[in-house]
């Protein structure tokens, strides 16, 4: 071996080394961006739960308004406003009738 292909090996191992810790930075990246917007949908979701158990709503009320949260995919803390504003107008209406029941 000559000096002009240690040299060469050594700076071949430093690029791959650089390129491996870019790859390996990159993927932790990701995964820890997919962990932040997971922990922000269990909230969510937890929020909706609550609200959902504070107001005793029934079964098949419940069941409508989580389908609307799985399918809404809102990533933003969502308050008790926020959620009702957020239903559609026939889920709003069924809430308001159960909740307001014995008025009614």
């Amino acid at each position: 071996q000559n000096g002009v292909e240690l040299v060469f090996t050594i700076l071949l191992m430093v690029l791959n080394m650089t390129l491996f810790r870019w790859i390996i930075g990159e993927i932790s990246s990701i995964i820890m961006n997919a962990d932040v917007h997971m922990v922000k949908r269990r909230e969510e979701y937890a929020q909706y739960r609550s609200f959902i158990e504070s107001n005793h709503l029934p079964d098949d009320l419940r069941d409508e308004i989580m389908a609307h949260f799985n399918a809404s995919h809102r990533d933003s803390m969502v308050a008790q406003g926020k959620i009702l504003a957020g239903l559609c107008a026939s889920l709003q209406v069924d809430r308001a009738r159960f909740l307001f029941r014995e008025t009614l």
